[in-house]
């Protein structure tokens, strides 16, 4: 029955978010609360005319597309675009429970933008947002791989997820990371390394077992950055 397709529905992650609309012949106000209750967006009662059902999809179909458009925008940092910490943390968990069941080694780095408040002191906070927006977008630009992801974990620091990678792998990403920051000589007279933005990064590569959390695991990448 309908009733049966819907607890199947939202039974499962990948489709309990999907809207269910009924078209039925049953009329009463019990069967009516018992869709909803399970989960239904709308009730469509026979005989229906085709063009207020799909009048009703679209409705539907502009509601979804609004509250995924919502979310992702809690998800974003303002300030430079890209995925904030509610992001990563949420992220952090999900890949480790992955790489868990299937036996992969992953990579967290966190990164942090050297001797950062000498730059806001000396060249101001208007100038110093512009570097972090910069910053950002290409340490995000620089991850490439479709799983890696990139999050501005706060202030002037970022954090980076590889899952599935190998040290190696993990080392040539970073690096590249770190040389394309430094390669966009961005002036910084005030740095205590260099003459231009640079970065530091911290990273830890683990296979995750029973018995290693993941506030453990940015722990360590945390006091490898530093």
């Amino acid at each position: 029955s309908g009733y049966d397709v819907i607890k199947q529905l939202k039974s499962q992650a990948k489709t309990k978010h999907i809207s269910v609309i009924f078209i039925t012949a049953l009329t009463t106000e019990v069967e009516e609360e018992r869709g909803f209750a399970l989960g239904a967006v709308d009730y469509i009662t026979k005989p229906f005319r085709p063009n207020i059902v799909t009048a009703r999809v679209k409705i539907h179909m502009e509601l979804v597309n609004q509250r995924k458009r919502l979310e992702e925008l809690t998800n974003l940092d303002s300030l430079t675009g890209i995925y904030n910490r509610r992001k990563f943390d949420e992220m952090l968990l999900q890949e480790w429970h992955r790489c868990m069941r299937s036996n992969k080694q992953i990579t967290l780095a966190m990164v942090d933008i050297d001797s950062f408040k000498h730059y806001n002191d000396n060249y101001g906070h208007g100038a110093g947002d512009i570097t972090l927006q910069i910053v950002a977008k290409t340490l995000s630009d620089t991850v490439k791989r479709s799983a890696d992801f990139c999050a501005r974990y706060g202030g002037e620091e970022f954090a980076m997820i590889l899952p599935e990678i190998t040290n190696e792998g993990s080392e040539i990403i970073l690096e590249a990371c770190r040389n394309t920051i430094e390669g966009l000589a961005i002036p910084h007279a005030y740095s205590q390394t260099s003459d231009v933005i640079s970065i530091s990064i911290g990273a830890v590569c683990v296979i995750p077992v029973n018995g290693l959390s993941c506030e453990t695991f940015l722990k360590q990448a945390d006091e490898q950055l530093y």
